[in-house]
């Protein structure tokens, strides 16, 4: 009888695929296969429905104001509705807080330091956006201060918005208020905002009610410049926050926020 080749001896293919002879693995080697085979499939699913971004969750109250052909990503909290006191006045007394952000952050940190459901609590709308660029938002090639003025009628009234602008956001606030192009504000807060040298306020925001705060322990842009900053806003108060950072909104957020509230509520 004429013996098979080796090769043909040591395995044969079958119509399904698996191997005979010899070289054929084991049942159990095959079960453990396929359980493999299931367990990287039920992976691959849930990674698929899930997704595999780092990307936090969306905070509560996030949505997408237009304003400059610029799809700002942003966070809002309405004012809580509180009941006039028997002497007031008809006037609304409510004003909207548009909230910008520094380099390191996104509107993100004025959620989640409870600055603006303080705000909000106290009657007043408080809005916070992603800058272009920044976050949710895409870039844009609209100069920085018609993109803010823009932003800023699209947030609120005329003359009732008040401006809160740290570290890197300086570069939009501060070249609105060198051309403010017809926006009137309500108010402004400079937290040891950028491009303070150079920056010229046009006289028409010479009364603007401002606030200029630096964190006592601001190692990024020293209290010299407020100095220079106030000398262009006569009107400005400066406020150092004690224990506080460059960005004292962020590691001293109830002091921050009782210094806004301050100029909110007025004399």
């Amino acid at each position: 009888r004429p013996r098979r080749p080796v090769a043909e001896a040591s395995r044969s293919v079958v119509a399904d695929g698996a191997t005979t002879g010899p070289n054929r693995p084991s049942p159990a080697r095959i079960g453990v296969g396929r359980a493999v085979v299931l367990i990287a499939s039920a992976v691959c699913l849930l990674v698929a429905s899930t997704g595999c971004s780092d990307e936090p969750d969306p905070v509560a109250g996030t949505t997408t104001i237009q304003a400059a052909g610029v799809a700002f990503n942003a966070v809002v909290r309405e004012a809580v509705v509180r009941e006039p006191a028997a002497d007031a006045d008809d006037d609304d007394d409510a004003l909207t807080v548009l909230f910008l952000h520094g380099g390191s952050y996104t509107s993100r940190i004025w959620a989640e330091r409870g600055v603006l459901d303080r705000v909000a609590g106290a009657g007043h709308r408080a809005v916070a956006v992603d800058l272009p660029g920044a976050g949710a938002t895409d870039p844009t090639d609209v100069p920085p201060g018609e993109v803010l003025a823009a932003l800023v009628e699209a947030v609120g009234p005329a003359g009732r918005v008040v401006l809160v602008s740290p570290s890197a956001s300086g570069r939009y606030s501060l070249a609105l208020l060198a051309d403010p192009s017809g926006v009137e504000l309500a108010g402004f807060v400079a937290v040891a905002p950028v491009a303070i040298r150079g920056f010229v306020a046009d006289p028409a925001v010479a009364d603007l009610p401002s606030l200029l705060v630096w964190g006592e322990d601001d190692d990024v842009i020293p209290l010299a410049e407020a100095e220079v900053l106030r000398s262009q806003l006569p009107s400005s108060e400066l406020i150092e926050v004690p224990g506080g950072s460059h960005a004292p909104y962020d590691d001293q957020p109830a002091a921050f926020t009782e210094i806004l509230l301050d100029l909110l509520d007025g004399p």
